[in-house]
């Protein structure tokens, strides 16, 4: 068991001393970018797909005799798309930088400079003027929670209010119930 654990980190030892191999860094120009091909390119680097068509008179469905077709035109994909393999004849084509366009002078790059903080300060302001919205439409909800309490507890104290004034009606009616029988039967009441 000991030679086991003895091999174990010298493993572990050889395997950390193993070197990687070296990364190969290619830089890339902007001016290498892609560019589109045209008619006559394509055809030596892809073959087109080849489109057949079939005109085709009436005809009884097989397998539903009772429906027939009248006559149409059939098109068919005879074959897809696909790479053009051969090799060109001719000295091979490398593709060639498109040139770029022209550096911007430093008149254009100041202007240019100049419109960007304007629309940065723009959009500073515009903040600015939200941010002061923000903050009045949250004192005013402030204020609205407020009155809202105060609503709340004066509904509060208008229904007690009715309540007891409900009850001292009820209790003055218990206490008068000869007064209204007593009462004169005209509807002239002197106020």
């Amino acid at each position: 068991m000991k030679p086991f654990l003895f091999a174990i980190p010298l493993v572990v030892l050889l395997a950390s001393c193993a070197s990687k191999p070296a990364q190969r860094i290619v830089p890339v120009t902007p001016e290498m970018s892609g560019r589109v091909l045209k008619r006559g390119e394509t055809a030596s680097v892809r073959h087109p797909e080849v489109i057949k068509a079939y005109p085709v008179g009436r005809y009884v469905e097989p397998r539903k005799r009772g429906v027939m077709h009248e006559a149409h035109t059939l098109y068919r994909v005879e074959s897809s798309p696909k790479w053009n393999l051969t090799r060109p004849s001719g000295p091979p084509t490398i593709p060639t930088p498109v040139a770029t366009a022209s550096r911007p002078s430093g008149n254009e790059l100041t202007v240019e400079l100049n419109r960007q903080r304007q629309a940065t300060q723009a959009v500073i302001q515009g903040g600015q003027i939200v941010s002061g919205k923000l903050t009045e439409m949250t004192e005013a909800l402030q204020q609205n929670r407020v009155l809202a309490e105060q609503n709340a507890a004066m509904r509060k104290e208008l229904q007690d209010t009715r309540q007891r004034l409900e009850s001292l009606e009820d209790e003055m009616r218990s206490r008068l119930p000869d007064a209204s029988k007593s009462a004169p039967a005209t509807d002239d009441i002197p106020w």
